[in-house]
């Protein structure tokens, strides 16, 4: 009697081990699932957002070093690697359905992948033609940070830098000139009593090139 109450309190409590461990077992799946879904789903968010003012002035130091995207993407790849690890070690585990939500994610994940890296690399090319054009930093759109000294050789360099790459740019890259452009002509009406007579010359100079260079390109 005794052997049997003891051979049944052992099968209770074996029972009970494994029922704690199945359910530790299936907690953890659906948590792996759960954060692997999570994680692709901020991967997407990020890509489709809009870039804040802070984040376009972090890319246009990151146009200076190349390998800035390289790291970050490495960083990004690198958590997405461990969240899929742990789907993908209990993927038998699944049923059909969440098997199914593996895969798409893993496909979710790679489109997103593509359009923030493409994002990236349009804004870092938009800061590096800025950059070539204007010899300046990012700074105020208003071009407030150019002196009187400094506006005659800030065109001179514009028209020459573009001259170049004039016939490579893209209707949006345009867009963005004739927008510097018509800032820098600000500028100049901004500073017009303290430019000198040689200063107007050298300006008028550099804006007859570049009416020139839009007649020559097309662009209407």
């Amino acid at each position: 009697m005794t052997l049997s109450i003891r051979s049944l309190f052992f099968a209770i409590c074996l029972f009970a081990f494994i029922s704690c461990t199945d359910q530790e077992a299936q907690q953890e799946r659906d948590q792996a699932l759960n954060d692997y879904r999570n994680f692709v789903t901020q991967v997407e968010e990020d890509a489709q957002r809009e870039y804040t003012e802070t984040e376009l002035r972090a890319m246009e130091k990151a146009a200076e070093d190349d390998s800035r995207w390289e790291t970050e993407s490495a960083e990004v790849m690198q958590k997405f690697d461990d969240q899929k690890r742990k789907v993908v070690q209990n993927i038998d585990l699944y049923d059909e359905a969440e098997q199914q939500e593996v895969r798409e994610l893993e496909e979710r994940y790679n489109r997103a992948y593509q359009q923030q890296k493409e994002k990236y690399q349009e804004v870092s090319r938009r800061y590096r033609l800025r950059r070539d054009l204007l010899g300046l930093r990012v700074n105020a759109d208003d071009m407030s940070s150019i002196t009187a000294e400094e506006l005659p050789a800030t065109y001179e360099r514009f028209v020459q830098n573009l001259e170049p790459k004039a016939t490579e740019l893209e209707g949006r890259e345009w867009e963005l000139v004739e927008g510097w452009w018509v800032a820098l002509n600000n500028r100049k009406r901004a500073l017009e009593n303290e430019l000198s007579a040689d200063a107007k010359s050298k300006i008028e100079k550099a804006s007859e090139r570049y009416r020139n260079i839009r007649q020559e390109t097309k662009i209407s």
